[in-house]
């Protein structure tokens, strides 16, 4: 009996602390000012965006950092550029100082000043970060050590936007935009003039807010603290901000499926044709996988094309290539295919296979540079690095393999043949094993 009461009283205990900490935890939130911060990382250091808004007199506090070695940096509400609101930052011709310029953007091109956007700067230097930290990583080595710092504040920033640039604190997931200017290097921007003329972006990208979680409901937290605008560790990582969505989904299985077909398994499918005893079956296995995954990936290409106004006409490179290789992929393996039953039938070779040998390497050179092409259209440059190293080890290991494969055959050694290497000599079994042509 005692030993029950014993328990009893143990978990009381335990649920008065469970209690206490997850009050405290609560309270702790609610005595924090709301805000959001989202960090992205570019090849000169961070661009940092945070937001703190009221919903009670619709103010809004925001901190923009970026490097210097851009000309400009802006960001704008909304997933386009039509409608939105855009503060842009560049230096002005003092020392150290910026020029904050709220434009409103009427399409794809240079966004006008707009003196009804009340924005004002609180504070801005063009000098080193005082905000950096362990979390802000550059994408690069070679960060810039100066950056833009400004604080802005913004009221009834809701009221300016247009159509898909209006701006909602009660949008979970409120989209925005940014954009970089060209570097500094190629030419210097310095104007004090709000309507100063800038160059056209050298890189750009979206990216959400949860507003709800951003926003207060007065200009004062519980515990009395003021919203104003982020700061300190409220900078060190992205939080209540990202750029995830279905477009972005989309995207990564789109690249994923694509990089699988044209780096892994059409080259796979070349080597182990030259090099299995049954090499012809595993060809065709692993070749008709990777027109599987041509066929979902590309299909997921177009219904990107579609959800973004950006690229819905098809213009651009990627997609226009992309285009070509979904064609091309059929076309070679249909004729891989044809190739396959006419030799079964007659035991010689086939024009469908010396074309079938041409337009496969074209299509995989095509695929090569398709893929560097759909990294610079996301906005991914910095990952064309890593994928040229795979393709180049891919290159080199497909080309080493078949190398040797031939080598073997010249010397007579023809263990393991699949298609002949020189198909305009005739020699007896050429293209298949024999006992895969009595399968």
């Amino acid at each position: 009996m005692k030993y029950s009461s014993m328990n009893f009283v143990l978990l009381c205990f335990l649920a008065a602390l469970f209690h206490i900490v997850v009050a405290s935890d609560a309270s702790a939130s609610q005595d924090e000012p709301a805000y959001a911060t989202f960090i992205e990382p570019t090849s000169h250091g961070n661009l940092t965006f945070a937001l703190s808004a009221v919903n009670g007199t619709g103010d809004t506090y925001i901190y923009l950092s970026a490097p210097t070695a851009y000309q400009w940096v802006g960001v704008g509400t909304g997933s386009q550029m039509a409608g939105s609101v855009m503060l842009i930052v560049y230096k002005n011709n003092s020392a150290n100082g910026v020029t904050l310029s709220p434009r409103l953007a009427t399409g794809e091109s240079q966004p006008n000043y707009s003196s009804r956007i009340n924005c004002t700067l609180l504070s801005g230097t063009a000098d080193k970060n005082s905000q950096s930290g362990t979390k802000r990583k550059a994408r690069s080595s070679s960060s810039s050590s100066n950056f833009f710092n400004t604080t802005i504040h913004c009221t009834n920033l809701p009221s300016f936007g247009q159509d898909t640039g209006t701006l909602s604190f009660n949008n979970k997931r409120q989209p925005f935009i940014y954009a970089l200017g060209p570097l500094a290097s190629s030419q210097k921007l310095s104007d004090n003039s709000v309507s100063a003329n800038i160059q056209e972006h050298s890189s750009y990208g979206k990216f959400w807010v949860d507003m709800v979680n951003a926003t207060s409901a007065s200009s004062k937290s519980s515990s009395g603290e003021q919203v104003g605008v982020p700061s300190g560790a409220a900078l060190m990582e992205t939080k209540n901000a990202g750029t995830g969505g279905d477009e972005d989904t989309l995207s990564t299985v789109h690249g994923v499926f694509m990089l699988l077909a044209f780096v892994i398994l059409f080259p796979l499918g070349a080597i182990l044709l030259r090099w299995l005893k049954k090499g012809v079956r595993a060809h065709w296995i692993v070749q008709s996988v990777g027109l599987v995954l041509v066929v979902v990936g590309g299909g997921l290409g177009i219904a990107l094309s579609e959800m973004s106004d950006d690229n819905s006409d098809y213009s651009d490179p990627h997609q226009i290539l992309g285009l070509i290789l979904f064609g091309l992929v059929f076309v070679q393996w249909s004729l891989g295919l044809w190739h396959h039953l006419r030799y079964k039938r007659y035991q010689r070779p086939t024009v469908f296979g010396k074309i079938h040998r041409v337009v496969g390497p074209v299509v995989l050179i095509v695929g090569f540079l398709n893929g560097f092409l759909g990294y610079r259209l996301s906005g991914d440059d910095h990952n064309n690095v890593w994928l040229g190293i795979v393709v180049a080890v891919v290159v080199v290991i497909t080309v080493v393999m078949l190398g040797w494969k031939h080598l073997k055959m010249k010397k007579g050694d023809k263990d393991g043949e699949a298609y002949n290497m020189a198909p305009m000599i005739r020699r007896s079994g050429e293209g298949y094993r024999s006992d895969e042509d009595k399968e």
